[in-house]
């Protein structure tokens, strides 16, 4: 709140939705999650559950509750706590209770307490989806709540959580009322009326509540044709909301891809930042399919209307944050889908640097980027002036920059040969920054299968390199998941599993781990791979 007052206009809430709550329920949307209370068995416990879960998942519960008691109340229950309690320990029921206690009549339902709302988030694992299904002859509709997990698998049990429902419709288009409107009462479904047929209704306003929520079709159509009249963090609310719930499976790719040809338009940074995670899981899982190209041809297509942030001119970045981190975004996927115009501007760059023996500056905001597609659309010789820049760096974080980029290569020699020099004591890489070289190689298309070899035919002599020392192994063995998604290549991880089952060491829980992604990602593809190459087909053929 401080921050607000020193810079409103930092989008710092837009920020704080994108980066704490989107990026807290990919971690809570995994089967592995767990409760943000949590009952220690031993202090070894105590490691295991400060990540994602207890700090940001917090925060973005505590930021729902805000909502719901209102801001004022929020503030002064806060203020209340924190001299109340400045000079002893505290548990989280008595936060509850003062908030409760400074919260006005009518904004939680009758002999409902702060308490009996958040214990439903705090001391359960993960958060739900709401899906609404509309009768549009009746003017109702059924609101149904079930746990999110990502993986698409349906939890049977009986979770259920108190859900603070804001809404607005396409007449009011009311998107700054952010105080529930209705309640889903720990209860498995609800029911609302007096709903106009014609207009798109729309909930959880600027995600304030920490849940997805899912339409019927008919109603993400209205959405989908009203989407620029929508406030920009509602827009990236939906993109997100969209192609995770696609994912999952509670909505289809079809909806979800419609809805993403809308931001060929939207140069916002927050929209584009909301998509890009889930639309490269689809890039990575299309790779080495019949479908591979027109996907590839379809976000270069979107990608062709945001020049005015493809261009690496130094002179074009100013001193917005927002600014900057959409350039680098954007320069980022340019180069991941090899988008010619920006691949040409690098290559440009890159034979002046090489003519002149001095590198032009630029942004680090796009270095990492730069560095990678130059090294990719280029020669052994491109790859050597890049090794060196790397002998020569003086700073930890430009080391570990050119580090990641030497992965890039298409140039398999290259590549088998960078990851040998990782288990060379002589080849001028700290042991500590071998995975950082693995997982640069591993990440690449061209790369990920010499990857996988290496750590098969080198397992004993890595192990006996690495030993457990930062964890270098147990970070080979989880990057290898990326590009999996066969039943060949789950039963290659098996026999990696099985053939060292007696030297696994401290890499057995990743080895299990992996082997389950990698079961996941084949899942995923044998559901949805068919519905988005018929997509695909239509759209390009319709062109």
């Amino acid at each position: 709140m401080a921050f607000l007052k020193v810079e409103p206009e930092g989008q710092f809430l837009d920020q704080f939705i994108l980066e704490v709550v989107q990026y807290a329920m990919v971690f809570d949307s995994l089967a592995s999650s767990h409760q943000i209370s949590v009952k220690l068995e031993s202090p070894n416990d105590i490691t295991q559950i400060f990540n994602q879960i207890t700090y940001m998942k917090s925060a973005s519960v505590i930021h729902m509750m805000k909502h719901f008691i209102s801001k004022e109340s929020f503030q002064q229950g806060l203020q209340g706590y924190l001299k109340m309690f400045a000079y002893s320990t505290a548990r989280q029921d008595q936060l509850w209770q003062v908030m409760t206690d400074n919260m006005k009549e009518g904004w939680l339902p009758q002999n409902v307490s702060v308490k009996d709302v958040m214990d439903s988030w705090t001391l359960q694992v993960g958060y739900p989806v709401i899906t609404v299904t509309r009768d549009y002859l009746r003017g109702t509709a059924v609101l149904t709540q079930d746990r999110f997990l990502l993986s698409g698998n349906r939890d049977n049990s009986d979770l259920l959580w108190w859900v603070p429902v804001s809404y607005t419709t396409q007449f009011e288009k009311k998107f700054n009322d952010t105080q529930p409107k209705l309640w889903l009462p720990n209860m498995k479904t609800a029911i609302m009326q007096g709903l106009d047929a014609s207009q798109w209704l729309l909930l959880n306003l600027k995600r304030t509540g920490f849940y997805r929520v899912n339409y019927d079709d008919n109603n993400w159509k209205m959405i989908i044709e009203d989407y620029h009249q929508l406030p920009e963090i509602i827009r990236a609310q939906l993109l997100n909301d969209a192609l995770s719930l696609a994912r999952a499976g509670f909505t289809s790719y079809t909806i979800a891809l419609n809805l993403t040809q809308q931001i060929s338009n939207d140069e916002s940074y927050f929209c584009w930042a909301s998509v890009k995670e889930e639309l490269t899981f689809i890039h990575d899982m299309l790779i080495n399919t019949p479908a591979y190209m027109n996907y590839s041809f379809y976000l270069q297509g979107l990608l062709q209307l945001t020049k005015s942030n493809l261009t690496l001119v130094s002179g074009n970045l100013n001193n917005d944050l927002i600014h900057r981190l959409h350039k680098g975004n954007m320069i980022a996927l340019a180069c991941k889908l090899e988008y010619p115009p920006v691949i040409n501007q690098i290559q440009s760059l890159v034979n002046d640097w090489m003519i002149k023996d001095k590198e032009s500056v630029i942004d680090a905001s796009l270095k990492s980027a730069v560095y990678c597609a130059a090294i990719a659309n280029g020669n052994s010789s491109v790859w050597e002036h890049f090794w060196k820049e790397y002998i020569n760096a003086n700073g930890l974080k430009d080391k570990v920059l050119l580090l990641e980029a030497l992965g890039c290569s298409k140039d398999e020699q290259i590549l088998s040969r960078y990851l040998h020099m990782i288990i060379d004591p002589a080849s001028d890489i700290r042991k500590q920054d071998g995975a950082i070289v693995f997982i640069a190689v591993a990440d690449n298309k061209y790369g990920y299968h010499l990857a996988f070899e290496f750590l098969f035919s080198q397992w004993h002599n890595i192990q006996e390199y690495f030993g457990s020392g930062f964890g270098q192994v147990s970070k080979m063995v989880d990057s290898l998941s990326k590009f999996f998604n066969t039943q060949d290549q789950i039963n290659k991880l098996h026999h990696l599993q099985s053939t060292h089952m007696n030297d696994l060491r401290s890499t057995s829980l990743k080895m299990r781990q992996t082997i389950e992604r990698v079961r996941t990602n084949y899942d995923w593809f044998q559901s949805h791979y068919f519905e988005i190459q018929s997509w695909l087909q239509i759209k390009f053929h319709s062109i």
